[in-house]
């Protein structure tokens, strides 16, 4: 579809619900204190999504489906971090207060699938994945899959790149 005007700009960035959402969310971090709760809570209304304005987010963020998404207050997301419908980040326990030590931490370029759930003081490294309905209650190393309950490696970057390569088909003969 070609944009012929910055109306239609505006139009098409509008029409989309992942950048309606993640606008929202950004607003509501650098809104005056008084306003954060209320930007929040019309994103949760209009978009099912529930951030915290608190958490810190990276840039880059894609909230793909934003449905049912929530962020505590003390979660960290790196740079690029794509999540999707259904996840979670918040504290593993109740007590823990509003401590931010309590929350899990993201690293760059992590892919959070639909409906999994990374609770507690937790770590994921750049490049990680989390699939769908996983829980994560441990740290996650750099470039790492996990899937499960409780989620468990399955394979890193760079044993998904060998096999990719291995299993390239081969060049048929002439």
């Amino acid at each position: 579809m070609a944009v012929s005007s910055r109306w239609g700009v505006a139009r098409l960035l509008l029409s989309s619900v992942p950048f309606r959402a993640a606008f929202l969310v950004r607003v509501a971090q650098y809104a005056p204190p008084v306003a954060r709760k209320t930007i929040a809570a019309v994103n949760l209304t209009l978009h099912g999504i529930d951030v915290d304005p608190r958490a810190s987010l990276g840039p880059g963020l894609l909230l793909q489906h934003p449905v049912g998404v929530v962020i505590g207050g003390g979660a960290v997301v790196g740079a690029r971090c794509t999540i999707m419908s259904g996840a979670v980040l918040g504290r593993q326990s109740i007590h823990s207060g509003s401590d931010p030590n309590g929350y899990p931490k993201l690293g760059d370029n992590v892919l959070l699938g639909t409906g999994a759930t990374v609770l507690g003081d937790t770590r994921i490294g750049n490049h990680g994945t989390i699939g769908a309905k996983s829980l994560v209650i441990r740290d996650v190393r750099a470039g790492a899959t996990v899937v499960g309950i409780p989620a468990r490696e399955t394979g890193s970057l760079n044993q998904s790149a060998q096999k990719v390569v291995r299993s390239a088909p081969s060049e048929p003969n002439a």
